[in-house]
């Protein structure tokens, strides 16, 4: 009889642990990992399938590692003509937690998102210095005159105010960033290995476009140009006097894709700097050529009729001089 009570306690307390361990089963879907704490210390990551939660042990956050697509917008990163755009990103990527500190597991994804911004304005800061034209770092070792004694430029250079974003250094840029990228990002558990890293476009900043918009409705006098110049000093406080001569040319002088960007704000590098010279340029658009069904003049007619063929379509680039007067406005007017 004793061995009976032994024998039933005995199945009874199985019983207990059977059902106490398919409670505390649990199961991990495809494409993410759980995190599990052990009274309420980082204890381990689970993987997709199915688990057990020992004691003292619960889930506290679930990330998602499967590839995704992300659209970054990183702020303020500087041209070589000192303009501060925000470049937005566009990149296929994937998590690894085996990659990842620990503090790193329990990010949100807005923390998660500041951080790779964080990470790709630092590589962006880093890539831009070094792709640098030489004259800029040539203008940077010698001494700088006064205002008195400096030469003005003969011409605005477009090229300078959205480079290194197009043409060869655009190609360039984009190579350095994905590769350097793809290592940083490693470190934090963030794996872009699958797909190319995309300049979607340049972002212009607001407070740049309004001033834009307004001075262009404006009269165009030296008031709404003065005061299109203080505007922009205080959207872009770190924009260096030739960046500022190249932007206030660029409007003095629009074309329709010029307008574009400064009405929209945004900047296309593939469509509006060309390769090889990384520069703005206007097409001129020819005549439609005749119908064949024209009637050809008679042929007793002893004048040579002029070719009414169109010309063809002309690319050029154009000049901006730079007066004494803009000159002035622009370097010697305080505000």
């Amino acid at each position: 009889m004793e061995n009976l009570i032994i024998s039933l306690l005995f199945f009874i307390a199985l019983a207990a642990l059977a059902i106490w361990l398919l409670k505390r089963i649990r199961t991990v879907e495809e494409g993410h990992v759980v995190v599990i704490q052990w009274m309420n210390r980082h204890s381990r990551v689970v993987e997709p399938g199915p688990y057990i939660l020992w004691p003292f042990e619960e889930e506290v956050t679930k990330i998602m590692v499967r590839q995704r697509e992300a659209t970054i917008p990183v702020p303020n990163v500087f041209t070589h003509g000192g303009l501060p755009v925000t470049v937005n990103l566009r990149y296929t990527y994937r998590l690894d937690p085996t990659q990842m500190a620990k503090d790193e597991f329990y990010y949100s994804d807005a923390e998660r998102k500041e951080q790779q911004i964080t990470i790709f304005k630092q590589l962006f800061q880093e890539i831009i210095e070094e792709l640098e034209p030489s004259n800029n770092k040539a203008e940077k070792t010698e001494p700088k005159n006064d205002h008195q004694n400096e030469k003005p430029p003969q011409r605005a250079d477009i090229s300078r105010l959205f480079s290194p974003f197009g043409g060869e250094k655009g190609i360039e840029l984009r190579k350095m960033l994905g590769e350097r990228a793809q290592k940083e990002l490693a470190k934090h558990g963030i794996d872009l290995k699958s797909a190319p890293l995309v300049v979607g476009g340049l972002q212009l900043p607001t407070a740049i476009v309004d001033a834009y918009t307004t001075y262009i409705t404006s009269d165009l006098d030296s008031t709404s140009r003065s005061t299109f110049i203080e505007r922009v000093r205080k959207a872009a406080p770190e924009m260096s006097e030739t960046g500022l001569v190249q932007l206030f040319y660029l409007i003095q002088n629009p074309s329709a894709e010029l307008h574009a960007i400064f009405s929209s704000g945004t900047v296309q590098p593939d469509v509006y700097l060309h390769r090889g010279d990384t520069t703005i340029r206007q097409q001129a658009t020819p005549p439609s050529p005749l119908p064949s069904s024209q009637p050809q003049p008679p042929s007793g007619n002893s004048s040579t009729p002029k070719s009414t063929q169109p010309t063809p379509p002309e690319t050029y680039l154009q000049d901006l001089p730079l007066t004494r007067e803009v000159m002035d406005t622009l370097k010697f007017e305080k505000f």
